[in-house]
């Protein structure tokens, strides 16, 4: 490795556990994880886990009309967790 080439990033697990209310089923959520450019590097519905190299990430959540975002320090193995509720 000569001293132009870029440092290799480590990767590890970021996992996204959805837990909702009686009658519906995590699919119901739908999850965005954007790097620290707001570039989508994930989508999908309910709980999942995928490999990011470490950095900040934003985790989106959307159910029912409501979004919540948490900003995710992702440097070893994460786990980002999510109640939702509806208001009634």
């Amino acid at each position: 490795m000569s001293n132009s080439d870029p440092v290799p990033r480590l990767s590890f697990p970021l996992r996204v556990q959805v837990d909702v209310p009686a009658g519906l089923t995590p699919d119901d959520v739908a999850v965005t994880i954007l790097d620290g450019h707001d570039k989508v590097v994930h989508q999908g519905l309910g709980s999942s886990s995928t490999p990011l190299p470490t950095g900040l990430y934003t985790v989106r959540f959307e159910f029912a009309n409501e979004i919540q975002e948490r900003v995710v320090r992702h440097d070893k193995p994460t786990e980002v967790f999510l109640s939702a509720e509806r208001k009634a």
